[in-house]
């Protein structure tokens, strides 16, 4: 494919206090293989060093703009804004402090084909560096086809590993900040195209104790498991599902007659005979034996210890 011919890729960045690792990530995104791109950075109102960072790259990249919020939007609200200022036909999102492979935009535009998005695996690092011999396909399954089901409960599609095609952009925006963007994007994606995955580990995700999200902990099933019953914000989230849902929204809907208007679970038997009957797909993210998995979907739905006290 000639560079001409090529679709316009858009980085979409977001920044806060970023200026131990800015450098090292944007090198990396400049850096791509790729040619026809462009890179949207989005300032959270940084108190160090990154404006003047961003304004040093500006300077020298004529692809590269950046924009500083008059206040303070937060991480999910900020990826949002990034991603309305973008103007490509495919959207990348990248944090500030991570690492990515020079080819990782070239392999995945080459490999979307018509899916709505494209990810790939990761491989974690520490604050320098240093390999921590973990990836993502470690910690869970990565699920790619066109069901819902699986972002049901769980997340395998990291920000930082996407690419998605800007015809998601109407059904996934605003971001609720309640939830993370790139579950609820994965989520529209299944449904509109269909997720690829890429097998390779494109991006070095830096662990450390600043790091917006933590994909070896917060991803960690072990995350769920510790909140195993359905709090207000889980059932507001199918609620959000039934109404995104273009196939399968019965489903959604029928989950939701198992609870009362005010979150109380009124229907232990019929959630469980819902969930069992999806169990493959609901779960497939779940990296655990099938017993594991039984044993998950029986206390979610027949654990006592349901109150008003859980629905906070």
């Amino acid at each position: 494919m000639n560079p001409e011919e090529k679709p316009l890729v858009s980085i979409a960045v977001c920044t806060y206090n970023g200026e131990k690792f800015l450098r090292e990530q944007l090198d990396s995104l400049v850096l791509q293989t790729y040619t026809n791109k462009e890179i949207i950075v989005i300032d959270d109102c940084s108190t160090d060093s990154t404006m003047a960072i961003l304004q040093e790259y500006k300077h020298k990249y004529s692809f590269f703009n950046f924009l500083q919020n008059d206040y303070n939007l937060g991480y999910v609200k900020n990826f949002e804004k990034a991603i309305s200022l973008c103007k490509g036909e495919y959207i990348a999102l990248s944090d500030q402090d991570d690492i990515w492979d020079p080819e990782k935009i070239e392999l995945q535009v080459a490999n979307i084909g018509t899916h709505a998005l494209i990810y790939h695996d990761s491989a974690c690092v520490d604050e320098n560096g240093n390999s921590l011999h973990k990836k993502l396909s470690d910690v869970c399954l990565l699920y790619q086809g066109e069901l819902p089901y699986p972002f049901m409960f769980f997340n395998s599609v990291s920000g930082h590993s996407i690419l998605f095609h800007r015809k998601l952009i109407p059904d996934i925006l605003p971001f609720d900040p309640k939830y993370f963007h790139d579950r609820w994007i994965a989520f529209v994606a299944s449904e509109r195209g269909g997720i690829s995955l890429l097998p390779q580990t494109l991006v070095k995700y830096r662990q450390h104790s600043t790091s917006t999200t933590d994909l070896l902990d917060m991803r960690a099933t072990k995350e769920h498991v510790r909140h195993i019953f359905f709090n207000r914000e889980a059932i507001d989230w199918i609620i959000k599902c039934s109404e995104r849902s273009i196939a399968y929204k019965a489903f959604f809907n029928e989950i939701l007659t198992c609870f009362s208007q005010d979150y109380l679970l009124i229907n232990r038997l019929k959630l469980y005979r819902l969930l069992f009957a999806k169990s493959a797909e609901v779960l497939f993210v779940y990296k655990k034996s099938t017993i594991s998995k039984m044993n998950y979907l029986r206390k979610l739905c027949f654990l006592k210890k349901y109150s008003i006290g859980d629905l906070s």
